[in-house]
């Protein structure tokens, strides 16, 4: 008896040390598994590393799509990248080069600005257009003594695209000193009208434009030699210009207009004839109020458009009434909108000016 009762104990005994062992055995393997997981990584600090990485040996689409990558970065992780990029601008890969100008282009930060510059003697026509595009867009002040000689160089009785990029790009820095320079160049009749053009963009931008200017500007609209185009531009300026002396001119060559029979006539000028009238606006010119609006009952989805926007522009509240029409009523989604805009304008400065008022 006293045999089995021991028999039984031990047993018990080898039982239990079987199940600590197994205890311990998996405690043992779940502390493994543990250590196996992987460390969790920022993911985005794991991009930045990987852009790295191509940027310094990846082949030319890897790095073009890297710069795009990039752009979703926060900025502190895109600045950490300049050492690479500024190798980068070293290479003559032309695709290579362009995402660079382009990425400079997007990023809020300014460091790599200057570096940019030196493209514009490319010899690629698409990496000069971009870099001067990218130029007037953040407005890179290094830029303009490049600029200035490449615009005293040109030759303006040649088609060269280059000529209006440079033009283009100047023109946003508002600088001065080439006034008197390309007003000559605006007087000369052997010089591309293209190239007048955007002449005439620049010298509308500057901030305090001679009178001598201005009233060649008008000469050149109420020239019926000159060039459709060109005396559509000359328009465009004396109204951002705000030269309000140009206002009786601009009124009678609407109503001459107006008044020819020839329907292929009217039909080119009708570029000019929009335009004096957003001059007009521009110069606060009563008159052109009714005319905007006889415009907004035009059969032509595109004149009631553009009347809508121009009537927007005066931010008044007697077009509140009309607008609300349109915007319910005109069987245009396009002018529904452009009035919805127009009065969201129009409301937005009588609010402002209740504020103004209430707190006097």
């Amino acid at each position: 008896m006293k045999i089995l009762r021991y028999l039984m104990i031990l047993t018990f005994l080898i039982a239990s040390a079987n199940i600590s062992q197994n205890e311990l055995l998996a405690a043992k393997k779940q502390k493994e598994v543990k250590k196996k997981e992987p460390v969790k990584v920022d993911p985005k600090l794991e991009l930045v590393e990987r852009i790295r990485l191509v940027f310094k040996y990846g082949n030319s689409s890897q790095i073009t799509d890297s710069f795009t990558k990039m752009l979703t970065l926060k900025e502190e992780d895109q600045k950490s990248l300049i050492p690479q990029i500024k190798e980068l601008l070293k290479s003559h890969d032309v695709n290579i080069q362009k995402s660079i100008i382009q990425s400079i282009g997007d990023v809020k930060w300014n460091d790599l600005d200057d570096s940019i510059v030196d493209f514009l003697n490319s010899e690629d026509g698409l990496i000069v257009t971009t870099t001067a595009n990218v130029l007037r867009k953040k407005n890179i002040q290094s830029a303009i003594p490049v600029l200035k000689e490449k615009l005293a160089k040109a030759d303006y009785t040649v088609n060269d695209i280059h000529i209006n990029d440079f033009i283009n790009a100047y023109s946003s820095f508002k600088d001065a000193s080439l006034q008197d320079f390309m007003f000559d160049l605006l007087k000369k009749p052997d010089v591309l009208n293209i190239y007048k053009s955007f002449i005439l963009k620049y010298l509308s931008n500057l901030d305090g434009s001679k009178e001598e200017v201005k009233k060649y500007l008008l000469e050149v609209v109420n020239n019926e030699k000159e060039d459709i185009n060109l005396r559509t531009n000359a328009v465009r300026s004396l109204g951002n210009l705000d030269y309000a002396d140009a206002r009786e001119s601009f009124r009678k060559k609407l109503e001459e207009i107006d008044s020819y029979s020839d329907l292929d006539k009217k039909r080119e000028y009708f570029p000019f004839r929009l335009e004096l009238i957003s001059a007009l606006v521009k110069l606060k010119d009563e008159n052109v109020k009714v005319l905007l609006i006889q415009m907004t009952r035009d059969d032509d989805e595109l004149v009631r458009l553009r009347a809508i926007r121009k009537l927007g522009e005066f931010k008044s509240n007697e077009f509140i009434d009309l607008l609300e029409y349109k915007e319910k009523y005109d069987s245009s989604i396009a002018v529904q909108k452009a009035a919805k805009k127009a009065l969201e304008s129009i409301r937005s400065k009588s609010k402002d000016t209740s504020d103004d008022d209430a707190d006097l």
